[in-house]
């Protein structure tokens, strides 16, 4: 092991940690939506003063990181130190996030968990004496995790946060991998929303024939600014003719007759302007 001078004295840290794992330390967690057991114990920051973080262990197995999300009681916490294995198990710092920001991926709004300081320290990232806050100035220090949902982040970007609109004036992304170190200001601009132009598309394509008394499984490609929207948003499904065909709220359509067609109609539940339709024609059951 890493910390360990040989393989005996490295078995008995693991099974240490093991039985930590299952006592009142010990916590079921999700990490970055991955649910762990790991062991959380309070720790006093002796640099940040004022604050007491978590330090947080888990298996060595754990793809935990700087930026990672966890979730834990009910509480959501980031973290914002290196992460360790000394072969026995992994070890980091968390802090708790009160604040979240809201980005858009693909025209879908995503809640960030962020952790907030309390004091402009230009990005000296411990050196002086601080406390990470939920009572917010007009000059804050924001820590989010820098993964490919906050990617689109940049300086002049409004978000709001608690009450009031923060305006990004500078972004670190080397202080610490894993990051952003973001230095806002209060503003009284408003958050700009993203206009995004969806387009609809029926995979199965303009007409299909279905037998009586079978089904027709209708697949739909959702894009936003011509990028693939995932998971695919809430749509709506119509029928002009109830008794040619049906269709449920997941698009499977009933054929309901051996004669006749109608058209059925997919819009997006956000918005029905965007919509297409597909032609189901009825035809006799091969019984």
């Amino acid at each position: 092991g890493l910390d360990y001078p040989n393989n005996v004295l490295l078995e008995q840290a693991k099974e240490r940690f093991e039985i930590q794992k299952n006592s009142l330390e010990g916590k079921d967690a999700l990490i970055d939506g991955v649910e762990e057991r790991v062991v959380a114990q309070i720790h006093l920051n002796n640099v940040k003063s004022n604050q007491d973080e978590l330090k947080l262990f888990t298996d060595t197995t754990s793809a935990i990181h700087t930026g990672s999300i966890v979730e834990m009681e009910n509480l959501t916490y980031l973290v914002t130190d290196d992460v360790k294995n000394n072969g026995a198990y992994k070890s980091t710092a968390i802090l708790p996030s009160v604040f979240s920001i809201t980005v858009y991926k693909n025209g879908n709004p995503l809640q960030i968990p962020i952790v907030v300081e309390g004091r402009i320290r230009l990005y000296s990232m411990g050196q002086d004496s601080t406390k990470y806050i939920n009572v917010l100035s007009d000059e804050i220090i924001v820590y989010v995790p820098n993964n490919t949902d906050t990617e689109t982040i940049d300086v002049d970007d409004v978000y709001k946060i608690g009450r009031r609109n923060y305006k990004i004036m500078t972004i670190q992304d080397v202080i610490k991998n894993g990051l952003l170190v973001i230095k806002m200001e209060v503003t009284l601009e408003e958050p700009v929303i993203p206009v995004n132009i969806y387009t609809l598309e029926i995979l199965n394509g303009a007409e299909q024939t279905v037998k009586y008394g079978e089904t027709l499984q209708l697949n739909i490609r959702v894009e936003s600014d011509g990028v693939l929207v995932t998971p695919t948003p809430s749509l709506l499904f119509e029928t002009s003719d109830g008794t040619v065909c049906t269709v449920d709220e997941d698009g499977l359509v009933l054929a309901t007759n051996d004669s006749g067609s109608a058209t059925v109609t997919v819009k997006l539940a956000s918005d029905n302007n965007v919509y297409a339709t597909i032609t189901i024609k009825a035809s006799p059951s091969s019984v």
